[in-house]
């Protein structure tokens, strides 16, 4: 898929929105015992995208041009329960960001 323009934005030109799935897994050591690993499936996150001369906040390593994209926000659509030690499958990404912030 492809990032559409983002009608939410003063300037869609600069400002995309992709909607789509990031399936994938992460594996969190446990002390003392079994690393703990949450499978992620059947998800949606939507990624908002600024051009680089659009963008704040760069540092010197990031080009601040037109042929620079940077993701300035990711939102995890998927609806469903938090994951926690008895459910290891249909995790959300952010369900695990909140448990390990």
């Amino acid at each position: 898929t492809a990032p559409v323009d983002d009608p939410a934005s003063t300037d869609p030109a600069t400002h995309k929105i992709l909607t789509t799935r990031v399936d994938g897994s992460i594996t969190v050591p446990q002390s003392g015992g079994e690393p703990l690993t949450y499978v992620i499936t059947n998800n949606l996150n939507a990624f908002y995208f600024v051009r680089g001369d659009s963008a704040t906040g760069l540092d010197s390593s990031q080009p601040a041009d037109a042929r620079h994209w940077y993701v300035y926000k990711w939102v995890d659509l998927t609806t469903g329960l938090a994951p926690n030690r008895a459910q290891s499958k249909n995790a959300t990404w952010a369900g695990i960001k909140a448990r390990y912030r």
